[in-house]
Parts: structure tokens; C-alpha cells; sequence
């Protein structure tokens, strides 16, 4: 597994929660009032934010392993943002029109958003590349594996040894399947010879999925 992947884009998230921490620090020093303590929460929740894009680390973000458990403590620490990003994805998901997941054609594989339990039960094998989510589709009967990834940058955490197949129904996602999934997918698709190039399968995923427009430097790991 490649670990820590392209800095530019890391740095510019950790200087993002760099930023937060100062402001909530500024706040928590700006009084005599007992709820200047509120602040201490997101200031601990931003540092570990930090830490975790500054180090190229997502098990930091809730310590998200492989089989989709995490770590209680980490998750607490990080709540406050983590809630930001929950509720800010189900705002997200109910002011778009885009579709869950779009499968690619000629196969039964798809790429799509983080998924509800429902749609989940449609699947064989889901495989989820958030470190900022729970397991997806908890309780569904289907096979899951989970890499988990930080959102906006270069994957760290990619499967050696996977490969699909056209009869797979297989659902690929992270938070809104634009960018994580799209790469992980485009890279498994030429791997697994159902296109001839990692590029070809990212057009194929944007053919059916136009909002998957993975960054430059996560566009680099098709090369």
C-alpha cells in the first residue's frame, strides 16, 4: 500500500484545520465566560483533522479498519467535525439530482455515493473507500471490505490483490463518488482487463457518472 501520497493536497486541508484550531483557540481565550469551554471539543476534533491529513494517516480520522469497525475514542474526539461532514452530505445528497450509484455499462459493477441500507442489499460486495463514514450499509448481507481513504487527496490505501469481474454486482464508494471511488475504480477496471488503460476506465466511469472529476493529484496514481 502506497502511504501518504501527494503532499500538496494534504497540506492545504491540514492548513485549512490548522486554521480552525487557531480560531477556536482564540475563542477559548477570549473570556472570562465558562462557555468559552465549549470550544476546547472542535479544537481537539480540528487538531486530529490536522494531524490525519498532515501525517497521510485516515485511520486517524475515527480509526476506521479494514472490516468497517472503528475506534470509539478517536470517534468522540473527532465528532464535532465528523458531524459537520455527515450533515453536510445528507444536505448534499437532497439538493442534487445525480443518482445513488450508475453501473458501468457492459458490466454489474457501479460507482456511487455513500450508501443507505437499502440500496447496500443490492450488492454482492461493496467496498468502501471513507475514512469518515461508518460502515456502509450496516447489517446488509453481502460481502464488504473497507480501504480507507482521506476525502480530496491522493489515494493512500489501495488493494493489491483485487480484481473484478463483468458478473460481480459490486458497488464502489466513497462519500459522493466523485472522486475516491472514481480512482480506485479506474485502476481496477484496467487491472481486471475490462478496459485497456486506467484512463480508458475513467472515462468510461464519467461517461455514466459526470460529477466524477477526481483531482489532479489523485489523477497522477492512473499514470
Amino acid at each position: 500500500m502506497a502511504k501518504g501520497g501527494f503532499p500538496g493536497d494534504r497540506l492545504k486541508f491540514t492548513f485549512f484545520f490548522i486554521a480552525l484550531v487557531i480560531g477556536c483557540g482564540w475563542q477559548l481565550g477570549g473570556g472570562a465566560s465558562m462557555a468559552r469551554w465549549l470550544w476546547l471539543w472542535p479544537a481537539l476534533s480540528s487538531s486530529q483533522m490536522a494531524l490525519a491529513y498532515g501525517c497521510g494517516r485516515p485511520g486517524w480520522v475515527m480509526g476506521k479498519q479494514r472490516h468497517g469497525g472503528f475506534s470509539m475514542c478517536l470517534l468522540l474526539t473527532g465528532l464535532p467535525w465528523l458531524l459537520v461532514t455527515w450533515i453536510g452530505f445528507r444536505v448534499q445528497r437532497a439538493l442534487t439530482s445525480e443518482k445513488a450509484c450508475n453501473e458501468i455499462p457492459g458490466t454489474h459493477i457501479s460507482i456511487g455515493c455513500y450508501p443507505d441500507r437499502a440500496l447496500a442489499r443490492e450488492f454482492d460486495l461493496i467496498i468502501d473507500l471513507t475514512c469518515e463514514f461508518p460502515a456502509s450499509g450496516a447489517g446488509a448481507p453481502q460481502r464488504y471490505l473497507c480501504f480507507p481513504n482521506l476525502d480530496g487527496v491522493a489515494l493512500s490505501e489501495i488493494p493489491a490483490d483485487l480484481t473484478l469481474t463483468r458478473e460481480q454486482k459490486v458497488l464502489i464508494h466513497c462519500a459522493q463518488g466523485h472522486g475516491r471511488s472514481a480512482i480506485l475504480l479506474a485502476l481496477l477496471l484496467a487491472r481486471s482487463g475490462l478496459t485497456a488503460t486506467p484512463g480508458q476506465g475513467l472515462e468510461q466511469i464519467q461517461a455514466v457518472r459526470p460529477l466524477a472529476r477526481p483531482k489532479r493529484s489523485q489523477r497522477q496514481q492512473l499514470r
